[in-house]
C-alpha cells in the first residue's frame, strides 16, 4: 500500500459495509481490529486493493480526533499509524506517568523493531522513531523547545479531552501544529469528545475523523457485553451540591462512605459476581480503604490503590491483581483513565456520578476482550435522590434507558435494542408517553409490548384521543364508536365524499344523523357533545379518567378474553379489558 499524505481524510463508498465516510484512521482502525480479532497481518482487501479511484475524495485535515469507547484499543490504533503510513518520527503524549510504559509496550507489540524513547523526569529521548512523553515534563522549558524542534510527523494526544489545557496548547503551538502550513498530523484519541466542564475541543481539533459508540463496538464484537445489576441503597444524595457538572467529592464521601452502604456494596459483589476480578470505584481514599476492609471481612482478597501510595506500592498491588493474586481492587482515580487490564470482568461503581464521561471511563475498564472472558458484570449502587435522580448516570441511562431501570443481569445492548423496538411500536400505536414510565425492568418491556400489541387496534390516533375526554374505539372498518348502552352507539364514520359524519346507531342500524365534519378530530368533538347531551347516563362509564378503568381486570373479564382467544397480559386493567372485549365482540 502506498504511503498517504498524513493529513488526508478519505471518503469513499464501502457499499454494504454500512460505513460511508472514512478517514486515515479508518484504514488504521480496520487493520488493527482485524489483526486483533483474527490474528491476520494484512489489511482488509478493500483497503489494500485499488479502490483509490474516482470514488475517493480527499480533504486536507491536519488536526483530527478519533473517538472510541474505553477498552476499544485507542492506543493500539494509534500505534499502527506510523508503521502503516511510513512516517519516521512520532510523538505520543500522555497525561499520567503510569500510562507511559503501557504506550511503550503497545508500540513494541505492534511494531517490534521500532525504537521507542521516553521523555519523563530525568529520562530523555535521543532520536528514536517513537517518543512517548509525559505532558508534565515535555511542556516545560528547556525541554519544551528541544522536543518541539525535532520535526514530528504524527503527534498523538492520548486522552485528548485534556488537550485544551494550557500545557498541551503550549506544546502544540511550539511544535507548530496550529500553523496553517504545518505538514504533519495531530491525532487526538479519546473515549469522548466532550469534557465534564463543558469546554469544547474545537480550538485544538478540526474534525472527528472516526467515531464509534459502546453499543456499536459491543455488537461488532470488539468489546464484551455488559450485564448490569442495580443495587439500591438508603443513602441520600439530595443535600450534595454539584461542582462542574458532578458531585462535590467531599460532600459525596460523607454521604456514601458509611458502614451500612459499604457492607451493602461488599455483599452485592460477593452475591452477584463471586469469583470475578473486580475494579471498584470509590469517592476518596478513606472510602477506598473502608470498602477494601469490608471486602476482606467477607473473604475477598482486596486491596486499595490511590494517589497517596508510592508508585512502587501501586505497581505491586496492580501486578498482583493482574496475575490473579487479588480478587478486587478498590481505587480512587487510578484506574479511571488509561489503565489496561483485559482480565477485569466486573466493575463496581460505588461512587455515584452525574458525569457521562467519568462513567464511560469507569465501565470501560471491564469491556476489553480477553481469553475465556464472555462478558462484564457492572454493579451500580443507586442512592436515594429526588433532586439529582434524572442526572445520575448508571449503565442503563448511559444507553438511554429510563432513570432507575434495573437490567437484572441482562446484557445491556440486547435490552437497549428491545427497548428501542418497543418505543417504535408505542409511537406507531399512539400509546400515551406516560406509559413508558412503567418500564423499569426488561420484563416490563415485554409485558408492555404484548399489552400494546393487543390494544393498538382498539386505541385511537393521538389527534383523536386529544379531541375528547371520553373513550372512543377504532373499529376494524376504521369507524369510531362510543358505546352508550343497550346496543346503542354514537358512530363517527367517513362517507364517500371524504367527510366525517356523526350518527346514532341502534342494533347496527343508523337511527339519527347529527352532522358532518371535514376533519376526524372535529367529528369526534361533535360526537362527544352528542353523547353528553343525549346520553348523559353513559358519560361516567366512558370518561377516560374514571377510577374503575385503572382497577385490575375482573376474573369474568379475563375468562371472557380467553374464550375470545386472547391471552391477557399481566397487569391488564378493567378499562383495557373492556376495550379489548368490545372490539372483538363487535369486530
Amino acid at each position: 500500500m502506498s504511503h498517504l499524505d498524513p493529513r488526508v481524510t478519505v471518503s469513499l463508498d464501502l457499499g454494504t459495509s454500512g460505513f460511508s465516510r472514512i478517514g486515515v484512521m479508518e484504514l488504521v482502525l480496520s487493520h488493527s481490529m482485524l489483526t486483533e480479532a483474527a490474528s491476520e497481518t494484512q489489511a482488509p482487501a478493500h483497503l489494500e486493493s485499488g479502490v483509490w479511484g474516482d470514488e475517493v475524495r480527499r480533504t486536507v485535515v491536519g488536526r483530527q480526533l478519533l473517538v472510541l469507547p474505553t477498552g476499544a484499543g485507542k492506543t493500539m490504533v494509534a500505534a499502527h499509524l506510523p508503521a502503516r503510513l511510513g512516517w519516521p518520527r512520532t510523538l505520543f503524549v500522555v497525561h499520567r506517568e503510569e500510562l507511559i510504559w503501557q504506550a511503550v509496550s503497545t508500540f513494541h507489540s505492534v511494531w517490534p523493531t521500532v525504537s521507542v524513547g521516553v521523555e519523563r523526569g530525568p529520562q530523555t529521548s535521543s532520536g528514536e522513531q517513537v517518543v512517548v512523553a509525559s505532558i508534565q515534563s515535555v511542556a516545560r522549558e528547556p525541554r519544551l523547545s528541544r522536543v518541539a524542534r525535532q520535526g514530528w510527523g504524527p503527534v498523538v494526544i492520548d486522552e485528548a479531552h485534556h488537550a485544551v489545557a494550557g500545557t498541551y496548547r503550549r506544546l502544540l503551538r511550539q511544535i507548530g501544529v496550529m500553523e496553517p502550513l504545518w505538514s504533519g498530523l495531530l491525532l487526538g484519541i479519546t473515549a469522548t469528545s466532550r469534557r465534564g466542564d463543558g469546554v469544547g475541543l474545537w480550538p485544538v481539533f478540526e474534525e472527528v475523523s472516526y467515531s464509534r459508540t459502546v453499543l456499536e463496538m459491543v455488537e461488532a464484537g470488539y468489546l464484551v457485553p455488559m450485564r448490569g445489576y442495580l443495587v439500591r441503597s438508603g443513602a441520600s444524595l439530595d443535600g450534595i451540591r454539584l461542582k462542574h457538572g458532578d458531585f462535590d467529592e467531599h460532600q459525596l464521601a460523607l454521604a456514601v462512605n458509611t458502614p451500612e452502604r459499604n457492607e451493602l456494596v461488599a455483599a452485592a459483589y460477593t452475591s452477584l459476581a463471586p469469583g470475578r476480578r473486580a475494579a471498584v470505584f470509590c469517592v476518596n481514599v478513606a472510602h477506598a480503604l473502608a470498602l477494601a476492609d469490608d471486602l476482606r471481612r467477607r473473604g475477598v482478597r482486596a486491596e486499595a490503590v490511590h494517589g497517596l501510595l508510592p508508585m512502587e506500592t501501586r505497581t505491586t498491588i496492580l501486578e498482583a491483581f493482574r496475575r490473579g493474586g487479588l480478587d478486587a481492587v478498590t481505587n480512587v482515580g487510578i484506574l479511571t483513565e488509561g489503565y489496561d487490564d483485559p482480565g477485569i470482568d466486573c466493575v463496581v461503581i460505588a461512587r455515584p456520578t452525574c458525569s457521562g464521561l467519568l462513567y464511560t471511563q469507569i465501565v470501560g475498564r471491564g469491556v476489553r476482550p480477553a481469553p475465556g472472558k464472555s462478558d462484564c458484570v457492572v454493579i451500580d449502587v443507586l442512592d436515594v435522590s429526588r433532586v439529582h435522580a434524572r442526572n445520575l448516570v448508571t449503565l442503563p441511562t448511559l444507553f438511554g434507558l429510563p432513570p432507575g431501570f434495573d437490567l437484572r443481569g441482562k446484557p445491556a445492548h440486547e435490552v437497549v435494542r428491545e427497548y428501542h423496538r418497543a418505543a417504535r411500536l408505542f409511537s406507531d400505536s399512539g400509546v400515551p408517553e406516560e406509559l413508558s414510565t412503567r418500564i423499569l425492568t426488561p420484563e416490563d418491556i415485554r409485558t408492555l409490548v404484548v399489552e400494546v400489541d393487543l390494544l393498538r387496534y382498539a386505541m385511537v390516533p393521538p389527534e383523536v384521543a386529544a379531541a375528547s375526554d371520553l373513550v372512543w374505539q377504532r373499529m376494524p372498518d376504521d369507524t369510531y364508536v362510543a358505546s352508550v348502552g343497550d346496543s346503542t352507539e354514537v358512530v363517527v364514520r367517513q362517507n364517500v365524499l371524504g367527510r366525517w359524519e356523526v350518527l346514532t346507531s341502534s342494533g347496527g342500524t343508523p337511527s339519527a344523523k347529527h352532522g358532518e365534519c371535514l376533519s376526524l378530530p372535529d367529528a369526534i368533538r361533535l360526537g362527544t357533545r352528542v353523547v353528553k347531551d343525549d346520553f348523559p347516563g353513559s358519560v361516567a362509564l366512558l370518561y377516560k379518567m374514571a377510577a374503575w378503568r385503572k382497577e385490575p381486570a375482573t376474573d369474568r373479564q379475563l375468562a371472557l378474553l380467553r374464550r375470545l382467544g386472547i391471552t391477557p397480559p399481566p397487569g391488564l386493567t378493567k378499562g383495557q379489558a373492556s376495550l379489548l372485549i368490545d372490539r372483538h365482540m363487535r369486530g
